[in-house]
């Protein structure tokens, strides 16, 4: 009796120490010890979506399309608008200097692209026009005017605008265009930029741009 229960007790230790050991017949999960098997196939990753196409920006206007929009004025007030007319367009006498009536136009965007301004002046000149009796004062040219510190960032504005000037120095450049003569300078205190008119004997026109 001693002899059987003791070769059970030996059965039974066999059996618990191969369970203890991993003595199990299933084989290993494919890659739990190494490299996936190369007969599976794993699903793809969705791609990534691509970031939206961004519009490009509308280029400058080209120096004879800003020419054109010059044609018809500065800022909404057409050239050879009669100085009697100034008050319709918002426009306020500033003083006069050297036959020159000064105007100053009531809430002006004081810039030129991003280049502050101090002031623009509408420039009323004595002219004799044809379709007109008598010599009066009629508007033919702005003058924008900037600290000294903005000589350079206006002066490249202008380039970015207008394009190669036709006459260019170290402080003066000119741009000779279909209808409006434009000259940018600078002196030790300020830099202007005049946005003259030449065809002074033509009838008010509609407006303009800039």
């Amino acid at each position: 009796m001693k002899f059987k229960m003791l070769a059970f007790l030996m059965l039974a230790s066999a059996l618990i120490l191969v369970g203890v050991c991993g003595g199990s017949s299933s084989p290993p999960a494919p890659g739990a010890f190494g490299p996936p098997s190369k007969g599976i196939r794993y699903p793809t990753p969705p791609a990534r979506p691509k970031p939206p196409v961004r519009p490009t920006p509308p280029a400058r206007h080209h120096a004879m399309e800003l020419a054109k929009s010059l044609d018809g004025g500065f800022r909404g007030v057409p050239w050879g608008l009669e100085i009697r007319e100034a008050e319709r367009y918002e426009l306020e006498f500033f003083g006069n200097a050297n036959a020159v009536s000064q105007f100053v136009k009531i809430g002006e965007n004081l810039s030129l692209g991003k280049v502050p301004l101090k002031t623009i002046y509408y420039l009323f000149n004595f002219l004799k026009k044809e379709h007109v009796e008598n010599r009066m004062m009629f508007f033919n040219g702005v003058m924008l005017v900037a600290g000294a510190e903005y000589r350079t960032p206006l002066s490249e504005e202008c380039l970015n605008l207008f394009g190669k000037p036709s006459l260019s120095s170290d402080r003066v450049l000119e741009w000779d265009l279909a209808n409006v003569k434009v000259t940018f300078s600078t002196n030790r205190t300020e830099a202007t930029v005049v946005i003259e008119h030449k065809n002074k004997d033509t009838p008010p026109q509609t407006g303009g741009g800039l």
